[in-house]
């Protein structure tokens, strides 16, 4: 896949690749999700706010019942000899950063499993006047790339890379109006793991937390009240 770009070509962008109106359907279906919580991923993320769908290719019927809003960046963004994926929202306010790592969440599954092929970022929002937010990407210790957010735009970067998301410094200041996007690592597993990963599985904090049944919406809580002012307001 990214022989095709040349040896030094780590990423690539492909601008305006959904329109205003898909944008805004994924952006209405990932904040109403009653899924959305602080992220449920390592502590490299603190301070952001997601939720996670673990699938299969065979699994992608489920994932587009739950969120048909995601078809559109999936059809686009699907490699094609991947067979296993990990999706995340990661909405990012003002204060919040994402630490560097190589993404390696299918790990929680099949614990053997090596980086991603391809990891595809679909930036959903991108507030006007954002400071820092950037995303950085390492080879071993060395800076190869930093690229910034531009709304609409489909990112695609090798994923044996080390990468950050540098912090917002501004421009976000409540969750409602934070830098948002839509993450998915790829992978390219034998057949003996694979069977290891889940068709179709959900993952929040807001389950684990032990918080009552949602019935969509943001729900209660901190991440839901804060949704509510920003609308009222």
């Amino acid at each position: 896949m990214f022989g095709l770009w040349g040896a030094a070509r780590y990423y690539r962008t492909r601008r305006a690749a959904l329109d205003a109106t898909a944008l805004a359907a994924v952006r209405e279906a990932i904040l109403d999700a009653p899924f959305m919580s602080t992220n449920n991923l390592n502590e490299r993320f603190a301070g952001t706010y997601g939720f996670s769908v673990c699938f299969r290719r065979d699994g992608l019927p489920e994932v587009l019942a739950a969120f048909p809003a995601f078809e559109p960046y999936l059809r686009l963004a699907l490699a094609p000899r991947a067979n296993a994926f990990f999706l995340n929202p990661l909405l990012i306010a003002d204060g919040a950063a994402v630490h560097p790592h190589i993404d390696l969440s299918l790990s929680t599954y099949c614990p053997e499993v090596t980086p991603p092929e391809v990891v595809s970022v679909l930036y959903v929002s991108v507030p006007t006047g954002l400071q820092g937010g950037a995303l950085n990407l390492y080879q071993g210790e060395r800076r190869v790339a930093s690229v910034p957010p531009v709304e609409g735009t489909l990112l695609d970067f090798r994923g044996n890379l080390r990468h950050e998301v540098e912090g917002v410094r501004g421009g976000a200041p409540t969750i409602y109006d934070a830098r948002l996007s839509l993450v998915m690592e790829q992978y390219s597993v034998p057949d003996e793991t694979l069977e290891r990963a889940p068709r179709f599985q959900l993952g929040t904090r807001r389950a684990a937390a032990g918080d009552p049944p949602l019935a969509g919406g943001a729900g209660e809580g901190a991440f839901g009240d804060e949704v509510r002012r920003a609308l009222e307001s």
